[in-house]
C-alpha cells in the first residue's frame, strides 16, 4: 500500500478517533446552519450536490443528509461514496485536504444517521475492493455504538483480510462497539500471529484489558515470550508483559518463562519480566532481589540500574525492602540515577521518602531540585514542608523550578486554597505580563474564580 495512505490510515487510531468525531460534530452543525439559511432542498438535489465538484457545497449537502435517517436506503450509499470524494480508491495517490474534508463531513453524517446506516456499511465492508474505502467504512462503523451481531460478524471477517490496515481498524472497531468484548478473546488470540507488529500489539493490548477473561490466550502469549525478542519485535515483548500484568493470577503459567527472561542481557527485557512476575505473584521476592542487584550495579551497568530503579518504583509498596538502597542511590554521582531514585522512593513509601525530599530540595544540581518539586506533587498541600517548598519556588521567576511549582498548585486546586494569599501577593507585585497571566491562572484554580476577575 502507498506509504502516504498507510500513514493516514494509522493516524485514525482509537486514541485520535474521539477527537476527530468531536471536531466533525461541530463542523456538521455549522455546515447545516449555512445551508438552512438558504433553502431546504430535496434529497435528490442534496445527493447530486454531494456528487458534484464543489467541495463546500458537498460538505453542506452531507450535513443535511445526516439529518435524514428515515431516507437511509437512498442517503447512505451516497454518503459512503462521498467517503472517497475525488480520491484514488486504491490509495496510489495521496488525498488532497479538500477531499479529506468532504470525506469527514460524510463520515459525520453517517455517524448521525446511526443504526439505519449499518446494513449498507456492512455490505460495503464485505464487497469493496478498495483498501482505503474499507478503512473509511470501518471508521464509520466505529462511530455507531453496539451495531449488532451482524456488524460484529462482518468486523470479525475483516480481521482476516489480507490488508494489514483493514485488520487493524477492524480490530479497533470491534473492540470499540462490541456489546461484550470478552467474547472475542479467541478471535484476538488468533491475531497474536498477525504478520504486522502493530496488529499483534493491538491484539495483546485488548487481551490484557480483558483481565482474567483473556486467560485462554496465555499459552499463546507464553509461546510469544519464548520467541521474543529473537524473532519478534521487542515492542511485542513489552506489550505481552503489560497484558500479563493486567491478567494477574490468570497469567501464573507464564512465570517460569518470565524468570528465564530476567536473565536476558537487555535491561528492558529483564526489568519488564521482573515487574510482570511481581504483578502476577506479589509474594514472590525474586523480582525485587533481582532488581535491587541491578540497581546496586550502577557503576558497571548504568542503563540496567536506571531501569531497575524505575521498575522498583512501579512495583510500589511491595518493594519497601529496597528503600535503603534507593535512598543511597538518590545521592549517586549520576543525575538520571538520582532523579529516578527520588521518584521511586515516593512511589514506594511517600511518608518515609519525605525527609529525603526535604533534605534534597536545596541540592546544588537544578535537575535534582526539579525532581524533588515534581515528587512533592504526590503529597497533600496541607503538609507544611511541601507547601513551604512550593511557595519558595515561586520566588525563582522564569525558571523550570517556578513552572513546576505553578503546575503543582494547579494540580492541587482548591485543596491548596490556603496558599492563595501567597500567590496573590506575588501577582500584585508582578509587572511582567506573562508571569502575571500564569499567576492569575493558578490563583483562579485555588479560589475557583475566573482569571479575568483577578486582573
Amino acid at each position: 500500500m502507498h506509504a502516504t495512505y498507510r500513514n493516514y490510515a494509522r493516524a485514525s487510531s482509537r486514541w485520535s478517533q474521539s477527537l476527530r468525531i468531536g471536531t466533525l460534530g461541530v463542523f456538521l452543525t455549522l455546515a447545516t446552519s449555512a445551508v438552512a439559511q438558504d433553502h431546504d432542498p430535496s434529497t435528490e438535489v442534496l445527493i447530486a450536490t454531494l456528487e458534484g465538484r464543489d467541495a463546500q457545497a458537498a460538505i453542506e449537502a452531507a450535513a443535511q443528509l445526516g439529518d435524514r435517517p428515515e431516507e437511509a436506503e437512498q442517503v447512505v450509499p451516497a454518503l459512503i461514496a462521498a467517503l472517497m470524494w475525488q480520491a484514488d480508491p486504491f490509495g496510489s495517490q495521496p488525498r488532497s485536504a479538500v477531499s479529506q474534508e468532504v470525506a469527514q463531513a460524510a463520515l459525520a453524517a453517517l455517524h448521525k444517521i446511526g443504526k439505519p446506516a449499518i446494513a449498507q456499511l456492512k455490505t460495503t465492508l464485505d464487497q469493496t475492493e478498495s483498501d482505503e474505502l474499507r478503512v473509511e467504512v470501518l471508521l464509520a462503523l466505529r462511530g455507531i455504538p453496539q451495531p449488532g451481531p451482524g456488524a460484529e460478524a462482518a468486523l470479525v471477517r475483516a480481521m482476516r483480510h489480507a490488508n494489514a490496515d483493514t485488520r487493524y481498524h477492524a480490530m479497533e472497531t470491534l473492540m470499540s462497539v462490541a456489546q461484550r468484548p470478552s467474547k472475542y478473546a479467541i478471535v484476538l488470540t488468533r491475531q497474536l500471529y498477525d504478520s504486522d507488529a502493530e496488529n499483534r500489539n493491538t491484539a495483546i493490548r485488548y487481551l490484557g484489558e480483558m483481565g482474567p477473561a483473556g486467560q485462554q490466550a496465555v499459552p499463546h502469549m507464553i509461546e510469544m515470550l519464548q520467541d521474543a525478542p529473537r524473532r519478534r519485535q521487542r515492542s511485542n515483548y513489552l506489550a505481552l508483559c503489560q497484558a500479563l500484568c493486567e491478567m494477574g493470577e490468570a497469567a501464573r503459567p507464564a512465570i517460569a518463562v518470565l524468570k528465564e527472561k530476567m536473565k536476558d542481557s537487555d535491561p528492558r527485557i529483564q526489568t519488564s519480566a521482573a515487574l510482570t512476575i511481581a504483578r502476577i505473584d506479589p509474594s514472590d521476592l525474586m523480582p525485587i532481589a533481582k532488581l535491587s542487584s541491578m540497581a546496586r550495579d550502577v557503576a558497571d551497568n548504568k542503563e540496567g540500574a536506571y531501569w531497575a530503579i524505575r521498575t522498583l518504583g512501579e512495583i510500589g509498596p511491595e518493594a519497601k525492602v529496597a528503600m535503603p538502597l534507593l535512598k543511597e542511590l538518590a545521592a549517586s554521582w549520576s543525575i538520571p540515577i538520582r532523579t529516578s531514585a527520588i521518584r521511586a522512593v515516593v512511589q514506594i513509601d511517600p511518608d518515609d521518602a519525605l525527609p529525603l525530599l526535604i533534605e534534597l530540595q536545596d541540592d546544588r544540581q537544578h535537575e535534582i531540585r526539579e525532581a524533588v518539586l515534581r515528587a512533592m506533587r504526590t503529597y497533600s498541600p496541607n503538609v507544611p514542608e511541601v507547601a513551604n517548598a512550593v511557595v519558595e519556588a515561586l520566588d525563582q521567576p522564569f525558571t523550570q523550578i517556578e513552572l513546576i511549582a505553578l503546575e503543582n498548585l494547579r494540580h492541587w486546586g482548591p485543596e491548596a486554597k490556603h496558599l492563595a494569599t501567597e500567590v496573590r501577593q506575588r501577582l500584585e507585585a508582578e509587572t511582567n505580563v506573562h508571569r502575571r497571566k500564569a499567576l492569575a491562572e493558578v490563583l483562579s484554580k485555588l479560589e475557583q474564580i475566573p482569571p479575568a476577575e483577578l486582573e
